[in-house]
């Protein structure tokens, strides 16, 4: 828990370029982590083969509109409008998407950032499929 704590501070003061870093954590023990004894507000989105894209990023940008932490628990590979989402906030601190010909985008607030924890398989099927997917995160932590 501590490990994770301390990676989760070093995110709040790295921003690189002034782009806030996001953090990657492989749960190689696949350990229940308890958000809320985290010394932030934290809101966990799972990603799993039950979710659709567009519901998936209305969500992050819901929790990311309200200055909260966003935590995505990757179950399966990373959706391909997932990923470039990430992307775009770990290149710009913005992101955005259409639906129904409509542009919708935000600009990630100060307070808040973005955690990716999946486990060590998830992991490496999402390097094989994305080869910049590592190089999205800042802090990387193995637990």
């Amino acid at each position: 828990m501590q490990k994770i704590k301390k990676m989760l501070k070093a995110l709040d003061l790295v921003a690189p370029q002034g782009v806030y870093a996001m953090g990657l954590i492989v749960n190689k023990t696949e350990k229940k982590i308890m958000w809320n004894k985290m010394p932030y507000e934290i809101k966990k989105v799972d990603i799993d083969e039950n979710k659709d894209e567009i519901d998936l990023l209305k969500n992050i940008f819901a929790v990311l509109k309200y200055e909260k932490w966003l935590v995505l628990d990757l179950k399966i590979e990373m959706p391909s409008r997932i990923f470039a989402a990430l992307k775009q906030l770990s290149l710009s601190n913005h992101i955005q998407f259409t639906e129904n010909d409509k542009l919708i985008e935000l600009k990630q607030p100060e307070k808040s950032r973005v955690v990716v924890i999946c486990n060590y398989a998830v992991t490496k099927k999402n390097e094989e499929e994305y080869a910049g997917f590592k190089n999205l995160f800042g802090p990387v932590i193995i637990i």
